[in-house]
C-alpha cells in the first residue's frame, strides 16, 4: 500500500506542489510513516503505476442473445432521421420508408393512394400538429384525396378499396368536425363557459361528491394545458399567485379564482380576456399515459411458464395444517382447488 501524506507542515496555502516540493514531501512521508525514505522510494518505484477500477457487468441474456431482442433493437436500434415532425414531413408518401423510417430512393410516386392514412397516423398527426398554422386546410386537403368527399358523413367505400384508409379518411372528417365545433363554442365567452371550466378542474382527479373548491396543482394544471404560461408567467408564478388569493387556506373557491384571473391577466401582459379565451377554448382537463409495446415473453403464451402456464397464482392453499395436507380423499386441480 502506498501511503498518503497531507499539506499540513507546508506554509503555503497552495493546492498543488512543484517536483522539488513533491521530493521534499517525500522526506516528510518517511519520517511519517517511521519507514524511512528508502522504504518509500522504493514503493513509489514498485507500485508507481496509477489505477482505474470499474465494475464488469454480469451476463444478461436479454441482451447478449439476440434471439430475444424484441422492438426497436430488431430494426437496428433508434434513429433520428424522424425527427421532423412538420406538416411536410408527416404527409410525405413520395418514397417508401424502411423500418427505421429511411426515405428509400425509387418508391412510388404520389396520388391518392399515397395519402391515405391510418388511424394511428392520424393519433400522430393530430398529436404532432393540434392547433398549428394551416392545419385545417392541411385536412380538407387530406379529405379530398384519401376519402369520402362528404363532409357530413362517410360515403361508402369503393368497391375493391382500401377499407382500412377509408375508416382513417372519416376520422379526419370527424377530428376537423370536432375542431370546427371547438371553435365556434369558443367565441362564446362569458360566466357560464368560464364556470364551466372551473368545476371540470376542480373534479379532476377527485371522486365521489361534487368539488366545488380548487387545490394549487389544479390551478397549475388548468394554467399550463390551457397555455396560459408564457416568459412572463410560469408555474412557479402560478404557485405564488394562488398562494396570495387562498391566503393561509390550501383551496379557492370560485369568487377567489375570478379575482386570480385578473391577475393572472396581469402577469402574463396579455390582458385578462386573452386569459379568458384560452380557458374557454382548451378548458378541458387531459390525461396522459404510455402505451405500453408489445412483448412477446408476455403476449405469445407459449413461451409461459411455471405458475403463468397453471392459470396464475392462488390463496386456495392457504391452509396448510396437516389435515388439509393429507387429504387425498378427492383431486385437485392445477391450482390446488378440490373438486
Amino acid at each position: 500500500m502506498v501511503p498518503t501524506f497531507s499539506f499540513r507542515r507546508s506554509p503555503k496555502k497552495s493546492k498543488t506542489i512543484t517536483k522539488d516540493q513533491f521530493f521534499e514531501a517525500i522526506e516528510l512521508v518517511g519520517g511519517e510513516t517511521g519507514k524511512g525514505v528508502d522504504w518509500v522510494k522504493k514503493n513509489l518505484v514498485v507500485n508507481g503505476v496509477p489505477q482505474s477500477s470499474g465494475t464488469k457487468a454480469e451476463a444478461n441474456k436479454f441482451y447478449d442473445d439476440k434471439s430475444t431482442w424484441t422492438a426497436t433493437a430488431n430494426a437496428g436500434g433508434p434513429t433520428n432521421v424522424d425527427q421532423d415532425n412538420s406538416l411536410s414531413a408527416l404527409a410525405d408518401r413520395d418514397n417508401k420508408a424502411d423500418v427505421r423510417g429511411v426515405m428509400q430512393s425509387g418508391g412510388g410516386g404520389g396520388g391518392a393512394a399515397n395519402l391515405r392514412f391510418k388511424s394511428e397516423e392520424l393519433d400522430a398527426l393530430q398529436t404532432h400538429n393540434n392547433g398549428a398554422e394551416g392545419f385545417e386546410a392541411f385536412m380538407a386537403a387530406i379529405i379530398a384525396q384519401s376519402g369520402p368527399a362528404s363532409s357530413s358523413a362517410p360515403a361508402a367505400a369503393p368497391a375493391g378499396g382500401d377499407k382500412e384508409s377509408d375508416a382513417a379518411a372519416a376520422k379526419m372528417q370527424a377530428i376537423q368536425r370536432k375542431r370546427a365545433t371547438k371553435v365556434q363554442m369558443s367565441t362564446e365567452v362569458n360566466d357560464d363557459t368560464l364556470d364551466a371550466v372551473f368545476f371540470a378542474f376542480c373534479a379532476y382527479g377527485k371522486r365521489g361528491a361534487a368539488v366545488t373548491v380548487m387545490e394549487g396543482k389544479q390551478f397549475v394544471k388548468m394554467m399550463k394545458e390551457c397555455k396560459i404560461f408564457n416568459k412572463k408567467f410560469n408555474s412557479n408564478g402560478a404557485d405564488i399567485l394562488f398562494s396570495k388569493v387562498a391566503k393561509k387556506s390550501k383551496t379557492i373557491t370560485k369568487a377567489q379564482w375570478h379575482e386570480a384571473i385578473e391577475l393572472v391577466g396581469a402577469e402574463s401582459g396579455k390582458g385578462v380576456d386573452w386569459v379568458k379565451k384560452n380557458l374557454v377554448v382548451n378548458g378541458v382537463p387531459q390525461s396522459s399515459g404510455t402505451k405500453a409495446e408489445a412483448n412477446k415473453f408476455y403476449d405469445d403464451k407459449s413461451k409461459w411458464t411455471a405458475t403463468a402456464n397453471a392459470g396464475g397464482p392462488t390463496n386456495v392453499d392457504a391452509k396448510t395444517d396437516l389435515a388439509s395436507q393429507a387429504n387425498r380423499d378427492n383431486k385437485a386441480d392445477v391450482r390446488g382447488v378440490v373438486s
